[in-house]
């Protein structure tokens, strides 16, 4: 082989080895492979952290729900007209109350009774108003509680308005059966309710 043959084989070689694709070598070493677990791990506890934070507020939500319920008052509002006999002496016995048939004590407010189309948010001027409706009626005994800031425990009742009347067949009663009540109650944790029209809706 001549030397312009050589040179012309080196110079085709030289060639050769530009036109070969770049290979690129990733050399992982021990300390690279830590730092990539290391970040995998992070990752992993910090999604587990989330998923704890989640199953904590959960857990809270219904704690803070079973505490609510376990001091839940529900009130139940009862207007009654019975004939009572006693050592057959008669009597007609009214009595509106309020009976808290829940599993805690409720404060009860602004309660308002409305009788023959009047509303009343005052005992005082029901009492009087009732005593001018029964004046045709032997009254035996009448009572009227307070509208306002009425605590009322598990269990009990509270009566608005207590009458008793002779029991005779031409007694004027019929004003009775127009009263109506509404009031607003709260639980201790200050939830509160519109008892309204027979059902009670949550007002905050």
């Amino acid at each position: 082989m001549d030397e312009e043959e050589k040179i012309e084989q080196s110079y085709e070689s030289e060639i050769a080895d530009e036109t070969k694709p770049n290979k690129k070598r990733f050399n992982f070493d021990r300390s690279d492979l830590i730092s990539v677990l290391a970040v995998l791990l992070s990752l992993g506890a910090f999604g587990v952290s989330i998923i704890q934070a989640d199953i904590m507020k959960e857990q809270q939500r219904i704690m803070s729900s079973q505490q609510k319920s376990s001091v839940l008052p529900y009130l139940i509002p009862k207007a009654d007209l019975k004939t009572k006999t006693v050592k057959e002496f008669t009597t007609k016995d009214y009595n509106l109350t309020i009976t808290n048939k829940g599993f805690g004590p409720a404060l009860v407010n602004e309660i308002k009774i409305t009788c023959n189309n009047v509303e009343y948010n005052d005992s005082y001027k029901l009492l009087f108003d009732i005593i001018e409706l029964s004046k045709n009626v032997s009254m035996q005994g009448m009572e009227v509680g307070d509208f306002n800031d009425v605590f009322i425990s598990p269990g009990e009742s509270y009566n608005l308005l207590s009458l008793k009347m002779d029991h005779e067949e031409n007694q004027k009663v019929d004003f009775l059966k127009s009263i109506k009540l509404e009031f607003n109650f709260c639980s201790i944790l200050e939830d509160c309710w519109e008892h309204k029209n027979g059902e009670a809706k949550k007002i905050n």
